[in-house]
C-alpha cells in the first residue's frame, strides 16, 4: 500500500509541472539560464564586490590619485585602505629631475603624511598584518644602493665641521616613511615576536648598509630606529653587535672611509652603558678586535669623540 502512494505521488508531481505553461517554472525552483543579460552581469558585479571586500581586495584597483580619505570609508574597511595606500606608496618618483613626475611627487607626500596622521587618530591600525604592508614599502623607498664605483675612488668622508653635506633629493618621501617604520617599532600595541617575523637579519644589515648616506638626517633617523630595535627585541641583541663589530672591521682593514660611524658609535655607548660588571667574554672580545683598530685609520678626527665616549 505504501509503495503504491510513493508511486501515485510521484505521477502527480510529474503531471503537475508538465501541465505547466511553456517558459514558466514553479516558484521554488530556480533557473539561472532563464536570466536576462543585465540581471546575469548585475549578479556578477555584485558577486565579484562581494569577493573583493572578502578577500580584502576592496582597493586594489585603485591608484594613489584615485584612493579616497580616510574620512569618507567606512571604519571597517580604513585598515584596508592604509595598506592600499601604503602599497601606492611603492611608486619612486624621479628626483634626479626636477620637471619629472611633478605632481605623483607632491601626491605621494601628501598620502604619506595622511598616513602618519591616522596612526595618532587609530591605534588599532598598529597590528601584523599593517605591520607587513609597512615592510614592503620601506623596503621599496628606503633600501637603495649609494653612490657608485669602488672605495678607493668614493670621495673621502665628510668632515660635518667643515664639508657641506650631500642632501637627499627625496627626503620628503624618505623621511615619512622612516617616521612610519619608527612609530610602528616604538609602538607598544605591537608584539615583539609579531614583528620579529619581518625585522629579520637581512633588514638589520640593509640598514647598516644605509649609515653611509652623506645626509645627517637619515643617518640621525637610523640611528634612532635600530637603537630602538635593539632595546625592544632582545632575539637580535647578539646580531646587532655582531654586524656592527664586521662594521668597523672593514673600516679599520678595508675601506677606512663611511659617513656613519660617529652615528653607530653613539649606538654603541648607550649600549654599553648598559653592561654589567664584570664585563662578558663577548664584549672584552669587542673591545679589542673592533673598537681598539679604529684609532689607527686616516679619518679618525671625524669620529674621535664618540670614540672617546
Amino acid at each position: 500500500r505504501l509503495l503504491e502512494m510513493s508511486a501515485g505521488l510521484a505521477n502527480k508531481k510529474t503531471i503537475g509541472i508538465s501541465k505547466l505553461p511553456k517558459g514558466e517554472f514553479p516558484s521554488n525552483i530556480h533557473i539561472l539560464k532563464g536570466a536576462s543579460t543585465d540581471e546575469a552581469t548585475m549578479s556578477r558585479g555584485i558577486g565579484a564586490k562581494v569577493g573583493a571586500r572578502k578577500s580584502g581586495k576592496l582597493f586594489s584597483d585603485l591608484t594613489i590619485q584615485t584612493l579616497p580619505k580616510f574620512k569618507d570609508v567606512q571604519a571597517s574597511h580604513r585598515h584596508e585602505l592604509f595598506k592600499a595606500k601604503l602599497k601606492a606608496c611603492c611608486f619612486i618618483c624621479n628626483f634626479k629631475d626636477e620637471k619629472a613626475d611633478v605632481d605623483l611627487k607632491e601626491q605621494k607626500k601628501n598620502t604619506l603624511l595622511e598616513l602618519v596622521d591616522y596612526l595618532n587618530a587609530d591605534n588599532t591600525v598598529f597590528n601584523t598584518g599593517v605591520f607587513k604592508s609597512l615592510m614592503v614599502t620601506v623596503n621599496a623607498n628606503l633600501f637603495r644602493t649609494l653612490g657608485c664605483g669602488s672605495p678607493q675612488q668614493k670621495s673621502p668622508t665628510l668632515d660635518p665641521d667643515e664639508d657641506e653635506p650631500n642632501l637627499e633629493e627625496a627626503w620628503p618621501h624618505y623621511q615619512v616613511v622612516y617616521e612610519l617604520l619608527l612609530r610602528f617599532i616604538m609602538n607598544h600595541e605591537m608584539d615583539p615576536a609579531d614583528i620579529r617575523g619581518h625585522l629579520d637579519e637581512t633588514f638589520i644589515l640593509k640598514m647598516l648598509e644605509l649609515f653611509n648616506s652623506e645626509d645627517p638626517r637619515e643617518r640621525d633617523y637610523l640611528k634612532t630606529i635600530l637603537h630602538r630595535i635593539y632595546g625592544r627585541f632582545m632575539p637580535m641583541r647578539d646580531f646587532i653587535r655582531k654586524s656592527i663589530m664586521n662594521f668597523f672591521l672593514k673600516i679599520a682593514f678595508e675601506y677606512e672611509e663611511n659617513n656613519g660611524i660617529s652615528e653607530l658609535l653613539e649606538i654603541l655607548c648607550a649600549i654599553i652603558n648598559g653592561f654589567k660588571s664584570p664585563l662578558k667574554d663577548s664584549h672584552i672580545f669587542f673591545l679589542e678586535k673592533a673598537l681598539l683598530p679604529l684609532h689607527k685609520v686616516s679619518n679618525l678626527s671625524v669620529f674621535h669623540t664618540q670614540l672617546q665616549n
